[in-house]
């Protein structure tokens, strides 16, 4: 059974990137050359170096973020051995079918190995990591909607389509914490509307996810102090994103607004959440899309994904980089590694 789960996930896999490979190479075509040539003729070194550094300072607010969490558990890690594990989370991430999830469980891996953080607080821990991450994109997701939903050349149906999806989110993340603080659970009841439980392979995971859960409760009733501050914090790793995206623009001879910006952020977090890999070719639809909207042209879209797919591919190396002293074998496991605990692990 497992494994014909793993075969039809894997053929899944390959028909969404062969899709996303479709979509790159129509709009490479399309407005490559004319986006190369704006590259070339307005190519600023001094902003496109500042937009780096403001990526790399992205990694460092969501270190600061995982460990105000962390320290709400009672674990102190290391700042730069944490910020080591994020850029490796990233890296996994990045190739899985959404460019934002798939990196979790390497990161508890790594707690668990680096740092000596218990499965238990570390799932919990990143798990809270990744509802204030869903919380504030979505939040900033809503305030891009409210700003683009007045753009003239955008279809209505778009605009109804983007804005459901975004408050569809919001309302499982309300869900999600108002189980959590009932203490009724949200993955494990998932486990047993689809009868998982029943399956005595699953059994042991499921209690090892219940009191993952009772630690999640935990932190949003005892600690709503780290639970503000780590919201404080991606809201200014939000004003550092819209400043990092003003930066390549300039660099690119451009400037624009800041509800372009925030547009042009909102439809990034939509490619990254498309389940194909890298968000290939839906990263540079969704570019082309927003600057043609705005009248900026679809190839400057296009030289903007450019620079933000090279940024994040030299994240990407760096992490694999980071993640290469447990070996290759070791990080081709991690995923079951994390998900096959032995029975003295859980106790």
């Amino acid at each position: 059974m497992a494994s014909k789960l793993l075969k039809s996930g894997g053929i899944a896999i390959i028909i969404s990137l062969f899709i996303g490979i479709a979509v790159f190479i129509y709009f490479f075509f399309r407005l490559g050359p004319r986006a190369l040539i704006l590259i070339s003729q307005n190519f600023d070194y001094r902003y496109i170096f500042l937009f780096f550094v403001f990526s790399f300072l992205g990694f460092v607010f969501a270190t600061l973020r995982a460990r105000i969490i962390l320290q709400a558990y009672g674990k102190k890690v290391n700042f730069f051995l944490l910020l080591k594990q994020i850029i490796s989370g990233y890296a996994v991430s990045y190739i899985t079918p959404s460019a934002r999830f798939g990196g979790e469980p390497v990161r508890i891996y790594m707690l668990k190995k680096e740092a000596g953080v218990d499965y238990k607080i570390g799932t919990a821990s990143v798990l809270m990591d990744k509802f204030v991450e869903i919380l504030g994109v979505m939040l900033f997701g809503l305030i891009g909607v409210i700003m683009f939903v007045f753009a003239p050349k955008l279809a209505f149906n778009t605009k109804i389509f983007v804005a459901t999806g975004i408050l569809v989110i919001l309302m499982i993340l309300s869900v999600f914490y108002w189980r959590c603080i009932s203490g009724k659970g949200s993955i494990s009841s998932l486990f047993k509307l689809f009868l998982l439980h029943k399956i005595p392979r699953l059994s042991k995971f499921i209690r090892f996810i219940k009191d993952v859960e009772k630690k999640m409760s935990h932190f949003f009733i005892e600690h709503k102090k780290a639970f503000i501050k780590s919201i404080l914090v991606y809201a200014v790793y939000l004003i550092f994103t819209i400043i990092q995206m003003k930066f390549l623009l300039l660099g690119l001879g451009t400037n624009v607004s800041v509800i372009v910006l925030i547009v042009s952020l909102t439809f990034l977090g939509i490619a990254e959440v498309i389940p194909v890999p890298a968000a290939l070719g839906f990263l540079e639809a969704g570019q082309s899309a927003v600057f043609s909207l705005f009248a900026k042209g679809g190839s400057l879209g296009f030289a903007v994904s450019v620079f933000l797919r090279i940024s994040a591919i030299i994240f990407v190396a760096l992490g694999f980089v980071f993640l290469s002293h447990f070996g290759w074998k070791t990080i081709g496991k991690m995923l079951q590694k994390v998900f096959n605990i032995s029975e003295k692990e859980m106790e």
